[in-house]
């Protein structure tokens, strides 16, 4: 069988640890694993592999491209949704019949108009159709692949209770051994500063702005600020990057420079505390590598990442607390940071992450075995 991947996004989540582990199964399940990349930076690193494409066309490319595209493959994955509302309403159940999706997050939670407050009305109206044609459509596809558990806590309140809901979390990129090194327990002592990560890129709907501004009663202590613009919205990321220096100066940093896999490990396990006031579900490698560090974690409140993480009974802050908080408060080091590490262990790990891969590809091809994501 020949299995196509689409993978649109700029996002270095498409590292050579997925494209191994897609190929791990080729001889058990057999099956032939092909690649298009939408975006140049993550295809340079692969393209000297004979199964793997550039096709920048493929975001806008017509309904004939598409069916042409999706002919010659057996199934389908499309990691991060990317068909604008006009193609979806001609994708026929031939094709939706092929497709499993595997959501990021962002595909799955900025279609839905009221989450977003689009004050353009035309965006508004075009989430609203899109929204109303994928739930149609989304009941033909084989089904739904989701990297974070509760994210089928969304998709259901969306789609219904749809059959087939499959854990796919994506390797991220480094190994245990890598995270591990990292990992030191807390030394007492005097810090230079207490350091704060804001988001893990430069899109709006990160909120930065708000968040900075929660932080402004904290200006004049002794902090330093970590915004990762690594990728994003570039007329955005000016903008703040302006505002940031205009009310925090030096204590700010804006990280535009793409660091290695293990320098990033690396900066993240330097962090003290990291804010995410998003509502959707996004930057998971970043959360589950704070978990593991032990690191502390506002997020929003309302949001579907502090909903899971507290249903699992993990030491998270609501974002609201910052507000009311003194700056003691806010630094304060959580109580039990080993609950959160062996929730990341299980989606950091490589065979942990292989094993659900092969559980629902396994089940996708041969429809046996497969126990549901409730």
């Amino acid at each position: 069988m020949k299995y196509l991947h689409i993978m649109a996004h700029e996002s270095t989540i498409h590292n050579s640890n997925i494209l191994e582990l897609f190929q791990s199964f080729k001889k058990d399940l057999n099956i032939s694993n092909y690649f298009i990349f939408a975006c140049k930076e993550p295809y340079t690193h692969f393209q000297e592999r004979n199964n793997v494409k550039y096709n920048s066309n493929i975001l806008k490319r017509g309904l004939t491209d598409l069916k042409s595209m999706y002919k010659e493959y057996d199934i389908v994955f499309i990691h991060s949704f990317y068909l604008r509302t006009f193609r979806l309403i001609f994708l026929n159940k031939g094709l939706c019949h092929k497709i499993v999706w595997c959501v990021w997050g962002h595909d799955l939670y900025n279609r839905v108009p009221y989450l977003n407050q689009d004050k353009n009305i035309f965006k508004y109206l075009d989430k609203k159709l899109n929204l109303h044609i994928m739930k149609k459509k989304v009941r033909d596809f084989i089904g739904i692949g989701i990297g974070y558990k509760y994210d089928s806590l969304e998709v259901k309140k969306l789609f219904g209770d749809l059959p087939y809901i499959y854990r796919m979390p994506y390797p991220l990129g480094y190994t245990m051994n890598e995270v591990k090194k990292y990992s030191n327990p807390y030394v007492k002592g005097v810090k230079k500063s207490i350091n704060i990560m804001i988001g893990h890129s430069g899109f709006p709907f990160l909120n930065h702005k708000s968040v900075l501004d929660s932080l402004l009663k904290f200006k004049n202590e002794n902090i330093k600020i970590y915004i990762p613009f690594i990728y994003g919205d570039d007329l955005y990321m000016d903008g703040l990057e302006k505002y940031a220096k205009e009310n925090f100066g030096n204590k700010v940093n804006i990280m535009r420079t793409k660091l290695g896999y293990c320098d990033y490990i690396k900066f993240v396990s330097e962090m003290d505390i990291a804010v995410f006031d998003v509502k959707h579900q996004t930057a998971l490698a970043n959360i589950y590598l704070l978990l593991y560090f032990g690191k502390k974690l506002y997020l929003s409140d309302r949001g579907i990442l502090y909903q899971g993480l507290d249903l699992e009974n993990i030491e998270v802050c609501g974002i609201s607390e910052i507000k009311h908080c003194s700056f003691d408060e806010f630094c304060k080091p959580i109580e039990n940071p080993l609950c959160g590490k062996k929730f990341s262990e299980t989606v950091l790990d490589e065979e942990s992450i292989k094993k659900m891969w092969y559980k629902s590809l396994k089940y996708i091809k041969y429809h046996q075995n497969f126990e549901r994501c409730d």
